[in-house]
């Protein structure tokens, strides 16, 4: 969580720092959200994104998002 809140308050800085086409950054995101297991977190990740939209990482974070409404499914059903 903390990781998250640090990177959306400084990511016009990582992406200056990174750009858009670097695998890097698509990576770091793929990494900074892929651990999170709630609908409410995945909705406030996909609306981060649409308003900051890093075409690059884009398959990454579809691929992450499916995965964390796959997860939250889950322990709804298994809790």
């Amino acid at each position: 969580e903390m990781t998250w809140k640090f990177f959306q308050e400084n990511f016009a800085g990582f992406k200056k720092k990174v750009g858009d086409s670097a695998m890097i950054f698509d990576r770091t995101i793929g990494f900074i959200i892929g651990f999170f297991t709630s609908n409410e977190k995945a909705s406030e990740i996909e609306k981060f994104f649409h308003e900051n939209p890093t075409p690059n990482a884009e398959r990454t974070i579809k691929q992450r998002l499916e995965a964390i409404r796959s997860s939250s499914k889950w322990l709804e059903k298994n809790r």
